[in-house]
């Protein structure tokens, strides 16, 4: 399978985060948060979790992403309400091991 450059990619991605946000239809949301993960859609996997408050599997992402200003912000946003994303969050930052270089 062929990969579409950099600027057609963002041009789909654009139109694809678009459509979800203001579509009247009830996308099958498992569905598609499936197949965004299979193609690596990080912004529509982030959106998702997001929308469906899916807190866990959002941290769970920016972890295998090593995107620590985003794990930090999540656990400051919901950590009050959800302990265990400040738990998980601390276990990623004091075991080297889970962290990718």
């Amino acid at each position: 399978m062929m990969k579409e450059s950099p600027s057609r990619r963002e041009e789909y991605s654009d139109k694809i985060l678009e459509n979800l946000q203001h579509t009247t239809k009830k996308p099958d949301s498992n569905h598609l948060l499936v197949l965004f993960k299979m193609y690596e859609f990080d912004e529509g996997i982030i959106m998702l979790c997001k929308k469906l408050n899916m807190r866990d599997d959002l941290l769970n992402f920016y972890i295998a992403k090593n995107r620590d200003n985003d794990i930090m912000d999540l656990c400051k946003q919901h950590g009050g309400e959800e302990v265990n994303l400040w738990i998980h969050a601390l276990k990623y930052f004091v075991k080297p091991e889970l962290k990718k270089e």
